[in-house]
């Protein structure tokens, strides 16, 4: 028998009922009000956002909408195929089913492509994760288009690419540095041939060990005071030791957060060699107009007392007391005016009789007369049998040997060895020479003595017009000079490489012919 409720007990269970009423009303309030508050925060949202099961979309906000250009209204005839490149259906459906069955991670991050409504298709990110709606495991999907990082990507690449290609096929040597630490991170090809170092010798190296520290002061003064710097000289030590002269612009430049060194190295020292061939053209130029000059001068004089001298000799009686000391004016006329041909012979202003001569057979005359006056004196020679001929002056020539031949036997005091070697050599190597030879084959001729040697500064004056380290009276220094003269007459050129105590070898080159 069901108990009767008292009016007391009604009252109480009445009072329960709406209370209970109310605190289910104010939960469906809140509820609603947080829907609410994140739909808002999902329509709003700048990425698009889709929850879909399987293919079925079950829900998409209007950035969704705006980035594959349908109307809100198409939603429900769109699957989630239908914005997926067809490309790539097939691999996106094999991780949507794998992950909806739990055969991997519920959550994952993922580049694929995008399909607009008017066909085109994009590159987007997808972040998706696994969620429950309505009981049932579905897929929450937020879409990045990522077209636009793409192409900067792209971009970038193509910049580095093209960077790197003008970087590693640069003619000038280049090179990048760390900016605070003066370490180097990357350098090209020819900065390794121009230092004579590998790459790997290089990065990491300090540019210190490259140029002394108070020329990199200097630099780093100029760079950091404009953030550039533009054509400063600096001398580069390579592997071997040797010193490079360059031209240097270098530029700051951030990579990754650093501040870089971006240097560009001209190497000077073709640049410095021709500049002081030119600057000694110059000087033996305007030096042989002068003796020219002063030869001519001097002939004229010479030529004057010779035939005052004559008509004084042709009226004196032989036994009268000044007729010797006439004939001894006619001697040193004589002394003088072979004087002036080596002069005229430096200026080039003498007129010579050129033929087709064998150099072999003028070196080994040559070298037989003077080794029979100097008993002392051992004579190497070293003769190619096939030599090409040279159209010289045969005179000239021999000259030019009796010149060196002297000027090696006062260097070796009369003793010691005398090498001569002859050879046929292409212009192409001549090589490492004060001069650049024009192109065709040379007969090559090697005059190398064991004696005293020469210094450098001795080096560079050897073919001035009086210049002599000999003593007073006992030389006129237009011996070398007549060389010099002689040489450059017949086209051809000469060097000397010299070493105190180590002797001097001459070396002289002459446009060759066909026997």
């Amino acid at each position: 028998m069901v108990q009767k409720l008292t009016y007391q007990e009604l009252e109480q269970r009445l009072i329960a009922l709406e209370r209970e009423f109310s605190r289910r009303k104010q939960v469906e309030t809140a509820l609603r009000e947080n829907e609410d508050s994140y739909r808002r925060v999902v329509e709003n949202s700048l990425s698009s956002i889709v929850l879909y099961r399987q293919q079925e979309i079950l829900f998409a906000n209007k950035p969704f909408h705006t980035m594959f250009g349908y109307d809100p209204s198409e939603l429900e005839k769109l699957t989630i195929d239908d914005v997926m490149a067809p490309q790539d259906l097939e691999a996106v459906a094999e991780l949507r089913r794998r992950r909806l069955a739990g055969e991997i991670e519920p959550a994952a991050v993922y580049e694929s492509r995008g399909k607009r409504k008017n066909g085109e298709l994009f590159e987007m990110e997808i972040s998706v994760c696994v969620v429950s709606h309505g009981g049932e495991p579905c897929c929450l999907a937020f879409l990045t288009d990522i077209s636009r990082r793409k192409r900067v990507e792209e971009e970038l690449r193509e910049s580095e690419i093209r960077f790197r290609n003008l970087f590693d096929l640069s003619p000038n040597a280049v090179g990048l540095a760390e900016l605070e630490t003066g370490f180097i991170v990357d350098v090209n090809d020819q900065f390794c041939r121009l230092t004579k170092y590998s790459k790997d010798e290089l990065i990491g190296q300090s540019t210190t060990e490259l140029y002394s520290k108070n020329q990199r002061d200097e630099f780093l003064k100029r760079l950091q005071s404009s953030g550039e710097v533009h054509g400063l000289e600096m001398d580069f030590k390579t592997k071997e030791g040797a010193i490079i002269n360059t031209l240097m612009f270098s530029k700051i430049i951030p990579i990754s957060g650093k501040s870089m060194i971006l240097t560009i190295l001209f190497d000077m020292t073709e640049y410095k060699l021709l500049e002081k061939q030119l600057q000694h053209a110059q000087k033996m130029e305007a030096i042989g107009t002068l003796a020219g000059g002063v030869a001519h001068d001097f002939n004229n004089l010479l030529m004057a007392i010779q035939g005052n001298a004559s008509l004084i000799l042709s009226i004196m009686d032989e036994n009268n007391p000044a007729y010797l000391k006439v004939k001894n004016i006619e001697k040193i006329v004589k002394s003088g005016a072979r004087l002036t041909d080596q002069l005229l012979g430096y200026a080039r202003k003498v007129k010579y009789e050129i033929k087709l001569i064998d150099l072999n057979r003028v070196v080994n005359e040559a070298s037989e007369a003077f080794e029979s006056t100097n008993p002392a004196m051992k004579i190497e020679k070293v003769l190619a049998p096939d030599l090409l001929r040279i159209e010289a002056d045969q005179g000239q020539i021999e000259q030019v040997l009796l010149n060196l031949f002297a000027n090696a036997a006062d260097a070796m005091g009369r003793k010691g060895v005398l090498f001569l070697e002859t050879s046929n050599i292409p212009h192409t190597g001549i090589k490492d020479r004060p001069y650049h030879p024009k192109p065709g084959d040379y007969v090559g001729l090697k005059v190398a003595d064991t004696g005293s040697g020469m210094n450098r500064e001795t080096m560079e004056r050897i073919f001035e017009p009086f210049f002599t380290t000999k003593k007073m009276g006992r030389g006129t220094g237009l011996g070398l000079a007549s060389v010099f003269g002689i040489v450059k007459a017949h086209g051809g050129y000469i060097d000397v490489d010299s070493k105190v105590n180590l002797g001097t070898t001459f070396r002289i080159f002459i446009p060759g012919r066909p026997i």
